[in-house]
């Protein structure tokens, strides 16, 4: 009865997808649907069906996986509200009345690569507090598991993936200038700022990064053409299904990289090997994303003080540097969750929004979280729809923009969704600041500029 539930849940997001009318070809809902999907019903399903794998028994602790009741009411209440959130007339109200105005190509040109110059020094200060950025690339599997001594430089860390951005800017630039000699000088910036980038993302050790930094171009192309299908895209689209799939085979054969690219890829190919022995590709692809419904479990199950969303608060505390201030920052919610799940804390399992919301208040910390979760999203979306008719880089923000609000989705724990995404939105407020005009439109139809 639970997975006819599930079924029918899917079956009700296609068809309201299917009907609903969007103001581009896709929108913030199209996307959280899809990843909502992945990491709920769908999850449920595959682990009602595959529970008794060895990878899920030590993932979640138990040989089979057993519904529980109070997690599916937790996910169709969770759904609605985030729907509700979505479709209020205040968020649409307060966004539409921002207006945005680019002053210049000049001066996003120097805010481009001055933001791609700070993400190579930060970079090589990061490299340089594991011996190298070779070294560092070599360790990155270690190093997110803790088990690497580092510098106290360490948190530039934080600063590489400001080269995304620069690159979707310069980016733009290519696609829209007409000065054609312009154009030119910039397509090497813009060549270079992708290696950066794709040199950043394998440094951050998370397959996520890079995939999202590659199909925010596809999304983009998809935005202006409206054309699902497109063969310059489609290698784009493969690769994201592949390395999803394989990445984390990829991240631990860099261990073998210091020995040469020889070494790395005979140890690359005896992972996959081994992969192929005891799981297939696309049941790996799902598992990515499982995580949510045992965490929601152990929320309901586990006793504990509620949080009252102090994670919030840890999640700005965890971006200052331990080292140089010597303080001790107090367990996120995910130490917590992993311990609750595994029994200890060799790596971090994220919570997921809907988990989140029920260790921070119970069920109105549920009813909380997704209602300003949906609210936020329309609330966005409100802005840079308009924006995306009159200004060229605006897509790319667009884009980047849904890319960070379903990670609130699919982290639910603050201190990882801040500290994956601070620099994002310092960079899109330094753009906002030095290269734009704002207005703020109030119902008196005064206009307030910054």
């Amino acid at each position: 009865m639970i997975a006819v539930a599930h079924i029918g849940l899917i079956v009700f997001i296609i068809f309201t997808e299917i009907v609903r009318k969007k103001e581009q070809a896709f929108d913030f809902f199209t996307i959280f649907n899809v990843f909502f999907c992945l990491l709920y019903p769908i999850s449920v399903l595959m682990l009602m069906i595959n529970g008794d794998g060895s990878k899920l028994e030590v993932l979640y602790g138990s040989p089979s996986y057993i519904v529980n009741i109070q997690t599916t009411l937790a996910i169709f209440l969770g759904y609605f509200c985030i729907a509700l959130g979505f479709n209020s007339k205040s968020a649409k109200l307060f966004g539409e009345n921002i207006t945005i105005k680019s002053r210049s190509n000049t001066h996003v040109i120097i805010y481009a690569i001055l933001l791609l110059l700070f993400s190579c020094i930060a970079i090589y200060i990061y490299g340089a507090q594991y011996g190298g950025i070779l070294e560092a690339l070599s360790k990155t599997i270690l190093i997110r598991s803790n088990a690497v001594e580092s510098g106290s430089l360490v948190f530039f860390k934080h600063f590489i993936r400001g080269s995304f951005l620069a690159s979707y800017l310069l980016a733009s630039l290519i696609l829209y200038l007409k000065h054609k000699p312009l154009k030119f000088i910039l397509y090497p910036v813009f060549i270079f700022s992708v290696t950066v980038s794709f040199l950043a993302a394998m440094l951050s050790s998370g397959r996520g990064f890079l995939i999202n930094y590659f199909l925010g171009f596809y999304l983009v192309y998809l935005l202006k053409t409206k054309k699902i299908f497109s063969w310059p895209f489609i290698p784009i689209v493969v690769f994201a299904g592949v390395f999803l799939i394989t990445g984390k085979t990829f991240f631990l054969s860099l261990t073998a990289l210091p020995d040469g690219f020889d070494a790395f890829w005979k140890t690359f190919n005896d992972f996959l090997k081994e992969d192929e022995a005891s799981e297939s590709g696309f049941s790996e692809f799902l598992r990515n994303f499982s995580y949510t419904i045992p965490s929601l479990d152990h929320a309901f199950e586990r006793e504990y003080e509620m949080r009252l969303f102090i994670d919030w608060f840890y999640g700005f505390i965890y971006l200052i540097p331990e080292r140089i201030f010597n303080i001790v920052k107090p367990e996120s919610i995910s130490f917590y969750n992993t311990f609750y799940i595994t029994g200890a804390n060799d790596y971090e399992v994220p919570t997921g929004l809907f988990a989140f919301g029920i260790y921070s208040m119970w069920w109105p910390g549920l009813i909380l979280v997704s209602f300003i979760f949906g609210w936020i999203g329309r609330y966005l979306q409100a802005i840079w729809n308009k924006q995306c008719q009159n200004i060229h880089w605006a897509a790319f923000i667009y884009v980047f923009i849904i890319q960070i609000w379903i990670d609130i989705l699919m982290f639910g724990d603050p201190k990882v969704f801040v500290s994956a995404h601070f620099v994002s939105f310092l960079s899109i407020l330094l753009l906002l600041a030095l290269t734009c005009k704002i207005s703020w439109i109030k119902k008196n139809h005064k206009t307030y500029t910054r």
